[in-house]
């Protein structure tokens, strides 16, 4: 049986398990056996009670700096050669062991550089973890705080090590993101890269179409994943609107539970489902994943995201600048949510107008892509 070796190094979340794990199922009813080596072993259930064999993915360094995807990759290692060597000799022998026909990396740059020019790759990511492969340098993302580290010298790094361990070189650090198949599943509005692509986006991943926020919809949803914990406190700002609030945090202890169950919200045991849920939305609460934004957008929703990181920020800018959401950045101590600013958005009709209309444009755009399906054909014809 032919073997699939899934990988994940970077970003947080259920998003990146549950790409791999929807591609995973595509090829193991092809009879492909699937080996996944992820970051989060936490969020591994989700492969394991799909069949997947999982291991622990090589860790990288925590990366402060965010200017450019080049000067966060060189933060968390890959300018530091020695560190860079022991995580490629461990990819190495990842993928020695496991001797798959086929490498899936979902932001794993890593395992991409084990395998490139040895075994045929196919990436997979949204606008932020899969940009373009052919850009020379990396465009600056942000004006927070500028790059930490010239581009060339983590190209020198990088590629010094991968000469040692015979491994191809890059010609310009972006290459990183080069494979023999690439699916970038998100839409223009949400991808920070979308000025330097070359080829036309995969479009969402929708297992079904959101169903619209109606004209008179008044709910706030929350959803929001346990990595967050820490920030729950935010959420207290949401008193006076707690009738309204249906609220899902995986994770969430029992404490905080009892705290906002009181408080008036309703508490939910299962993710939002988008075919039905988002009808009564006025508005969606979330941390800013591209796949929760995308499929607001999809459904006509205001957002208003509580950033937890600079990713999740370009997520909050693009939908404020689109005119149909907000965004905080309460990743940084100095910003703190109010209940003035919600009040603001529920009441703002321009914003949900808005919405609604760039909903039916996206819904029309995008009426059933399936971008992973046509990754799984050209994934299989690598390995024919």
């Amino acid at each position: 049986m032919r073997r699939v070796l899934l990988a994940w190094e970077f970003g947080a979340g259920f998003g990146h398990a549950l790409t791999l794990r929807r591609i995973a199922e595509r090829l193991m009813a092809r009879g492909f056996h699937c080996v996944a080596a992820v970051k989060d072993l936490s969020t591994a259930s989700i492969l394991k009670g799909a069949g997947i064999e999982v291991l622990q993915a090589p860790s990288w360094k925590v990366a402060r700096s965010s200017a450019t995807l080049g000067d966060a990759l060189g933060d968390a290692g890959f300018a530091d050669a020695e560190f860079l060597r022991q995580q490629l000799q461990t990819w190495i022998r990842i993928v020695d062991q496991t001797a798959p026909a086929l490498v899936i990396a979902d932001f794993a740059p890593g395992a991409s550089l084990a395998a490139r020019g040895r075994i045929p790759l196919g990436l997979i990511g949204n606008g932020y973890t899969l940009p373009p492969g052919s850009m020379q340098t990396f465009p600056l993302l942000h004006h927070l705080a500028p790059p930490v580290r010239p581009e060339q010298h983590v190209l020198d790094v990088t590629n010094s090590v991968l000469r040692d361990l015979q491994l191809q070189p890059l010609a310009h650090l972006p290459e990183l993101f080069s494979g023999d198949a690439c699916c970038v599943h998100t839409i223009p509005l949400l991808d920070p890269y979308a000025r330097w692509r070359e080829h036309p986006l995969g479009g969402p991943v929708l297992e079904r179409i959101p169903k619209p926020s109606t004209n008179d919809a008044s709910e706030i949803l929350i959803y929001l994943s346990s990595w967050i914990a820490p920030q729950w406190s935010f959420l207290n700002v949401l008193q006076p609107f707690a009738h309204r609030v249906r609220l899902f945090a995986a994770g969430l202890p029992d404490a905080e539970r009892d705290h906002f169950a009181d408080m008036g919200m309703r508490l939910e045991s299962k993710p939002f489902d988008p075919a039905k849920d988002f009808a009564a939305a006025r508005l969606v609460i979330h941390v800013g994943s591209e796949g929760t934004a995308c499929l607001c957008v999809m459904a006509g929703v205001p957002q208003l995201i509580c950033a937890i990181d600079v990713e999740k920020e370009l997520i909050g800018k693009a939908l404020a600048e689109a005119g149909i959401g907000q965004f905080i950045s309460i990743y940084d101590p100095a910003k703190r949510l109010t209940g003035e600013a919600v009040a603001a958005l529920l009441a703002d009709e321009p914003i949900a107008t808005l919405a609604r209309q760039m909903g039916e444009r996206h819904r029309k755009a995008y009426p059933g892509t399936d971008p992973i399906a046509e990754f799984e054909a050209n994934l299989v014809k690598l390995v024919l």
